[in-house]
């Protein structure tokens, strides 16, 4: 693991808040769900001061805050905005905030609901793949050990398997030029998938 990353998890246990809506995975970063955006009182108790919303939300007030309006379908682009939420991020963490990120559920947007009326979790999951996200960047961790870090604190997390894919790319990326820095070859992948869907392939610059 990255040693940067060791040290910042040792410095504290996992939190969690008060009702269980939300996470933190690392000191200031929190992984939560729209009722954990929405609680005033437990925001300020925990000393919140920005909001990454990754969804189509009202946004609460009185935060610094950035909106993602993306659904949480397979085929949803999360890859073009890894660069503005993993800046988002860094920003807050840097200016010794503490940033909260979520979605629906911090799990998942939808249930799938069976005739017996059990509940079962699609697999999804948009907040914790921007999370993730920022982990590749900013750790160089595979898209594995990301999720794998994010369930030490918030178990129950799925990503889509398009969210996944995203993942894959940005890292694959990174190991193909480790010379870039985390936010240029997300910026640059984000920006060779563009073209490609339009038939025009960017050409690789050594």
């Amino acid at each position: 693991m990255n040693p940067r990353l060791q040290r910042l998890l040792m410095i504290s246990g996992p939190q969690v808040s008060d009702g269980g809506n939300m996470h933190e995975i690392v000191p200031g970063l929190w992984l939560g769900s729209w009722n954990a955006a929405n609680d005033a009182t437990e925001l300020k108790r925990m000393g919140i001061t920005h909001i990454l919303s990754v969804g189509r939300f009202e946004l609460p007030h009185n935060f610094q805050r950035l909106q993602i309006p993306v659904d949480d379908e397979p085929e949803a682009d999360l890859l073009s905005h890894f660069a503005d939420t993993s800046a988002f991020i860094d920003s807050a963490l840097q200016s010794d905030g503490r940033i909260l990120v979520h979605c629906q559920a911090g799990i998942s947007t939808s249930f799938e609901f069976f005739s017996c009326r059990t509940v079962t979790p699609h697999r999804t999951g948009r907040s914790a793949t921007v999370v993730a996200a920022y982990f590749i960047a900013t750790y160089r961790l595979t898209p594995e050990s990301a999720l794998d870090l994010i369930r030490e604190r918030r178990s129950f997390i799925w990503p889509n398997e398009g969210f996944l894919r995203q993942l894959a790319t940005i890292h694959a990326t990174q190991c193909a030029d480790n010379t870039a820095t985390p936010l240029q070859y997300i910026q640059r992948t984000a920006r060779r998938v563009v073209h490609s869907f339009m038939g025009v392939l960017e050409p690789t610059r050594q």
